[in-house]
């Protein structure tokens, strides 16, 4: 059942950053191509199953858990530790393999799971597997960032060779240090999130007082979203974020009093805001950002680059936040100056 890796034609890419900084960031972007070269060269996406299958025990930083198969209470090893090779280890290792689908034997594992002989010849050939993927990974990451900084590669290796020897080399080593790399590398990128989505927040609560201030705002909240989108936000959470409150915020332009003088431009995108609004609580799976965005955006420009009578006077539109809207934002389609409230 074994096959012939191929890592002399598809090699792991080498991981490079000029700081341990810019070492996330770095993550991010090689762990793409780790998994195309990795599933070419082992046949198959099962080395990355494996990968992805390993925890983390709460509150552990010294840890990581393989475990046999997803039940409660299932068998389980720190691959961390000093590894000690018994038939419970061998079986548990075999196990979470094979249900990833490593090709390491021929027989399924309801057979081989009650043979030890197999279990054991599957765990060979499960090493020699690991033994080529811990080469690759010492390769590619030995100028991953200046020795210098703290969480510089080789800091990943020392965490996972911690418990062995120079002579003796932690049999999971290749996997431990792909998996340490990439779970630090999601935390920044979840510190990141959250402050562009904070940001987020800040742009929809901005104020927005005249009508013609509603595609400036309308824009930077869509620039935002886009951000979050490419940068892999779950887009329920981005709707619950924006939908709710700018619909709400812009539909109050139906109540702007008449000596208004842009009352009748915050009428009609009132009305559109509303309209949306009806169709949201109706049924919110059915309305997303990308068609709201675009229809209010149409509506302003229709009626309000097109449609601007007049320009002075005290803004009087919906009730104004606390958090002013950039200066001159929404002005240059009018030949204006832009002036601050």
């Amino acid at each position: 059942m074994a096959v012939k890796t191929s890592w002399d034609k598809h090699p792991v890419p080498a991981l490079t950053s000029q700081s341990g900084s810019e070492l996330p960031a770095a993550v991010r972007e090689w762990r793409k191509s780790v998994a195309q070269a990795t599933a070419a060269s082992a046949k198959g996406q099962w080395l990355m199953e494996l990968i992805k299958s390993l925890k983390r025990p709460k509150n552990s930083l010294t840890a990581i858990s393989l475990l046999a198969n997803d039940d409660a209470g299932s068998k389980r090893i720190d691959i961390l530790a000093k590894f000690e090779s018994t038939e419970a280890t061998r079986e548990t290792i075999v196990s979470r393999a094979m249900k990833c689908k490593a090709p390491i034997h021929a027989e399924a594992w309801d057979n081989v799971g009650k043979d030890t002989v197999k279990i054991e010849a599957a765990f060979d050939q499960l090493c020699v597997y690991m033994n080529e993927f811990h080469f690759q990974m010492t390769k590619a990451t030995a100028k991953a960032a200046p020795a210098q900084h703290a969480k510089a590669a080789p800091a990943q290796h020392a965490i996972a060779e911690a418990k062995y020897d120079d002579d003796l080399r932690n049999p999971f080593g290749g996997i431990s240090v792909y998996f340490l790399l990439t779970s630090t590398a999601e935390k920044h990128e979840q510190k990141r999130l959250d402050t562009m989505l904070e940001q987020l927040g800040d742009y929809v609560a901005s104020d927005c007082k005249r009508a013609v201030d509603v595609g400036g705002y309308l824009e930077r909240i869509h620039m935002q979203y886009l951000d979050l989108v490419k940068a892999k936000e779950n887009l329920s959470v981005l709707h619950s974020r924006i939908l709710p409150k700018v619909l709400n915020k812009l539909s109050d332009g139906r109540h702007v009093s008449s000596d208004s003088l842009d009352c009748a431009e915050w009428q009609q995108l009132g009305i559109k805001a509303a309209e949306w609004q009806v169709l949201r609580d109706e049924d919110a799976s059915r309305v997303s950002w990308d068609h709201v965005y675009l229809d209010l955006a149409t509506t302003y420009e229709h009626i309000v680059t097109h449609r601007m009578r007049t320009y002075g006077g005290d803004p009087t539109g919906p009730a104004g936040r606390n958090v002013k809207f950039p200066v001159g934002v929404g002005f240059p389609s009018f030949d204006m100056d832009a002036s601050e409230d």
